[in-house]
């Protein structure tokens, strides 16, 4: 009986606006009896799933209209997370925030849906009945916005409910998709203009400010390309400061071009990249013990513990 209320209501889910998400706490509660395979073993419903059951049977859920328009979104928002905060980039706005101590110990993917979370709520006064694709370099945040749900974590189920609905009382249209790759910087760190002074004056003069022409992954009219991976790098003076996961491939674009390079990473020699990079430059310049080292670019907050980098300045040279 219980099987074939289940089929029953998985093939309407798709033809009701929140049926498929509405559906996931059940099933993650019948999913061990289907490995079971015994459909004629009688299950107590818990009081808790009672809610789950009883949307089903009130007419305004299941015979609200779907649109089966394909999905055309009027805007396009790039989210990103990491354990310090959340930053995000709606046409031509930014907006960001650091997570408090209770949050920054959440799981990642959490972190990111959460982070969407808050994006949106910052800006619902500019998504009233727009269609929003959200952007985002993890899988899981995306599966769990286009899926309305899942069934391998409840954090996330319990926060994708919250989420839309936000969403229908909006009211808006959330539609995601996975960008490859580590490619947002929207969360990511900058040295404080006077520190990258300070670096410059001891290391390349010609350099006194953060450079005009630079690359950005997210739409910039003033940016030169989106992917600083992707361009020649052929007789540049260039500068970088990347998240650590990026420099082995920095090192490599480095490597294949005729070109200068100040980079800002960290002194830690455990890591793989850090034979080819001392190789490069054995002498780099640690940076000062401020403060006030890192500002976040789009916030101006500074960073709560920039000793935790230990960041040096190394000058790559091209080899002769």
């Amino acid at each position: 009986m219980w099987q074939s209320l289940l089929g029953l209501l998985t093939s309407a889910q798709d033809l009701t606006l929140r049926g498929r998400l509405q559906l996931r706490r059940l099933q993650v509660f019948l999913n061990p009896y289907i490995v079971l395979n015994n459909p004629s073993l009688l299950i107590t419903l818990p009081d808790n799933l009672q809610h789950s059951l009883q949307w089903w049977m009130t007419p305004s859920n299941v015979l609200g209209r779907v649109s089966l328009v394909p999905f055309q979104m009027t805007h396009h928002l790039f989210v990103d997370a990491s354990r310090e905060g959340w930053g995000a980039h709606l046409n031509s706005q930014t907006a960001s925030g650091l997570w408090s101590a209770e949050e920054s110990s959440f799981h990642i993917n959490v972190l990111e849906l959460l982070g969407e979370f808050n994006v949106i709520r910052h800006w619902r006064h500019l998504l009233i009945n727009a269609t929003l694709m959200v952007a985002t370099d993890n899988v899981t945040a995306a599966a769990y916005i286009s899926r309305q749900g899942g069934t391998h974590s409840s954090s996330l189920l319990d926060l994708t409910y919250r989420l839309f609905k936000m969403t229908d009382a909006i009211p808006l249209h959330l539609g995601a998709r996975h960008i490859p790759g580590v490619s947002n910087v929207l969360t990511e760190w900058m040295l404080n203009p006077e520190a990258f002074r300070w670096v410059c004056q001891r290391l390349w003069t010609q350099f006194n400010h953060q450079l005009r022409l630079y690359v950005s992954p997210v739409p910039d009219s003033n940016a030169l390309d989106l992917d600083a991976l992707a361009i020649s790098w052929d007789n540049l003076d260039t500068y970088a400061f990347p998240p650590p996961i990026l420099l082995p491939r920095v090192l490599q674009r480095f490597q294949e071009f005729h070109c200068r390079l100040l980079l800002i990473a960290p002194n830690w020699p455990s890591r793989i990249w850090y034979p080819d990079l001392r190789l490069a430059e054995p002498d780099p310049l640690p940076l000062p013990d401020w403060d006030c080292l890192l500002l976040h670019p789009t916030s101006r907050q500074h960073h709560p513990n920039p000793s935790l980098y230990q960041l040096d300045a190394w000058t790559l040279s091209p080899r002769v």
